[in-house]
């Protein structure tokens, strides 16, 4: 296995191993988003921070523990196979982020339009105004870390199909 594989494959596991259980324990329901819970208050902003943080000192960890225990023979300048793989799982990454950015934004405009239906009031001074309230926040951070994981997921995705093209052309 070359470094660059022994790199990517040392990223995607510290990848999984820090967002995975971060995301099963922010994943919000609609119900949730909709219905003001506790939940999205004061420890999801600290838990992101501690998550980011410790995805960097774990990447960094990473290669630092992938150079130091790979010979220096094989760390050499990346070969034209490796650069196309990389070029080419970026592409496709980027191509499906956009299409995860369009989809999200679409369902953000729809899930809005639906909520704020449910809260309009009769009584209010302006015809068909929304009323604000904590759902609206709750509403943002539902579809934030919709986005986010998303991102996570494009760089798994690109990470796994660098792999995939590596392997592929050996």
């Amino acid at each position: 296995m070359s470094f660059r594989e022994k790199l990517l494959w040392g990223q995607m596991v510290a990848t999984l191993l820090i967002w995975v259980p971060f995301f099963v324990w922010a994943r919000p329901t609609a119900r949730e988003a909709i219905i003001y819970t506790a939940r999205f208050e004061e420890p999801l902003p600290g838990l992101l921070m501690l998550t980011i943080a410790a995805s960097a000192i774990v990447s960094g960890a990473v290669f630092v523990m992938t150079t130091f225990f790979t010979p220096k023979t094989e760390r050499a300048v990346s070969d034209e196979r490796e650069q196309l793989a990389l070029y080419r799982s970026t592409r496709l990454a980027y191509v499906l982020l956009c299409l995860l950015v369009v989809y999200l934004a679409f369902e953000a405009v729809m899930w809005g339009d639906f909520v704020g239906l449910i809260f309009r009031t009769s009584d209010n001074p302006v015809p068909n105004q929304v009323v604000p309230g904590p759902w609206m926040a709750n509403m943002m951070m539902f579809h934030g870390i919709w986005v986010l994981a998303a991102f996570v997921g494009v760089t798994l995705f690109r990470i796994g199909a660098e792999l995939f093209l590596l392997g592929r052309r050996r």
